[in-house]
């Protein structure tokens, strides 16, 4: 899947035709969705992925990836289906993911980059075949290479998180100052669109470098404004934004608030 950066034009186009065929063909997968059972949904929907059924392959690998279809329990390493238990299976999330990767549906692209990625705060579960290079890689597939099945605004989702995930990896742990920018911008970038997790790392990223500029007020001005935008979706950026107010002068704070206020994400959708 790794594509030189100068081909990315060309299989653009050729997948947007491709995209369409695949747009075409009806997803078998409901009879698993309707099934009594973790078990039962599995067996419906494993043949039908062998196949080529695009929804059963995503379906499979987030079986996998999640451990059942709960997605609301990422938090944990163990996830529910009705009354079953299940660990994550990350080989086989793989497996099933490159498949439909191979389809350009960009959410297996994005699990494909969190299971690779090393970063704590997206594992799910363990995973021992970490790899940064590889998750750079999906990461950027999900960012570029995204055409089948998804409303404009699911587009956006996935490609605000693919940004943050993939500028938080070049911060971590890719070397020289191109990546360390490169990773602030598209993490600025997410919090734009509005992704409240790049919100608050953005205000981390401003308010920690307060101490190392020679105007530390405009970077509290801008770390505090972000805290603010992400806090009635993260409660933990109300208290970062209370902890860095303490440090700022009234009038720093008031710009920081009306900057808040002001804010409106971004959004490359026509209307």
């Amino acid at each position: 899947m790794h594509k030189l950066n100068y081909c990315r034009v060309v299989w653009a186009a050729v997948m947007i035709f491709l995209s369409a065929v695949v747009d075409a063909q009806e997803c078998k997968y409901q009879d698993g969705v309707d099934a009594p059972d973790l078990a039962k949904a599995m067996s419906t929907w494993k043949p039908l992925a062998e196949k080529g059924d695009l929804c059963s392959q995503i379906a499979m690998g987030d079986v996998h990836f999640l451990g059942a279809t709960a997605m609301e329990n990422r938090g944990s390493t163990i996830y529910l289906y009705g009354p079953e238990k299940r660990r994550p299976n990350f080989t086989a999330a793989i497996h099933y993911y490159e498949m439909c990767s191979n389809a350009y549906a960009c959410s297996c692209d994005l699990n494909l980059g969190e299971i690779y990625d090393d970063d704590p705060h997206v594992k799910i579960g363990r995973f021992r075949g970490q790899n940064p290079k590889k998750a750079d890689t999906y990461y950027q597939n999900a960012i570029d290479l995204c055409y089948v099945g998804l409303t404009p605004e699911e587009h956006e989702k996935i490609v605000a998180e693919a940004k943050y995930l993939l500028g938080s990896l070049y911060v971590r742990k890719f070397d020289g100052p191109l990546y360390k920018e490169q990773g602030i911008r598209m993490i600025v970038e997410a919090a734009n669109m509005g992704w409240t997790a790049a919100q608050v790392m953005s205000g981390n990223l401003f308010a920690r470098s307060a101490a190392s500029v020679t105007t530390p007020s405009a970077v509290m001005i801008e770390g505090d404004k972000w805290y603010l935008i992400a806090a009635p979706n993260d409660s933990a950026a109300k208290t970062y934004s209370e902890l860095l107010e303490k440090k700022m002068a009234p009038a720093d704070i008031a710009n920081a608030r009306q900057l808040a206020s002001d804010w409106k994400p971004y959004s490359s959708i026509k209307k």
